[in-house]
């Protein structure tokens, strides 16, 4: 049987994956993790807000990702046009050995889309190439900072995305109606 040469990098990925999580968390935005992959979509990232008829929970979609440059010079990041809307986010956690410091970049659809974006739209997907020399020069504007969360925010905002809890009260008048009941008796 042949062994894969593969290195398994999930736990890696749940790793980046639950620190992002932790940082929108503790910057004010909810978190919500799908159950199964839905477009591209790792976790929701969700504002609520209180009106007359009931909650609304307005999200955008973000994916996840995590790149090693840990023995190798480059790697690269794919994801498909289709995912790419206005409500989808891309973070993107790079490990470089450097332990003292967390790379972790943020891209929202309009950072993709830009003509002088990082990412190139080929055969119906947009990749992003990642090199060891010069990815913190590259991505300098896209790492996730207060501005990004700020960004996100009001992504969510003005989302059309809506999760709504509906409390009410309805008072209604019924016609009268009538009983009648009649008894059997056997012999």
């Amino acid at each position: 049987m042949k062994k894969l040469n593969m290195v398994n990098t999930s736990m890696k990925e749940y790793t980046a994956e639950d620190l992002i999580t932790y940082k929108l968390q503790r910057l004010g935005i909810y978190i919500a993790k799908p159950k199964f992959d839905i477009d591209g979509t790792d976790l929701f990232a969700m504002l609520r807000s209180q009106t007359n008829t009931g909650v609304i929970f307005k999200y955008c979609r973000i994916q996840c990702k995590y790149r090693s440059l840990t023995g190798n010079k480059r790697n690269n990041v794919e994801i498909p046009e289709a995912y790419v809307k206005h409500d989808f986010i891309v973070f993107l956690y790079i490990e470089d050995g450097d332990i003292a410091n967390n790379h972790l970049y943020c891209f929202l659809w309009e950072d993709m889309l830009a003509q002088c974006s990082p990412w190139h739209l080929k055969n119906g997907k947009y990749n992003l190439s990642i090199s060891c020399k010069d990815f913190e020069k590259l991505f300098r504007k896209y790492v996730f900072d207060q501005a990004k969360v700020d960004r996100i925010k009001q992504r969510i905002e003005t989302s059309l995305q809506i999760i709504q809890t509906v409390h009410g009260f309805a008072e209604l008048t019924l016609p009268a109606f009538e009983i009648k009941a009649e008894a059997h008796v056997e012999a």
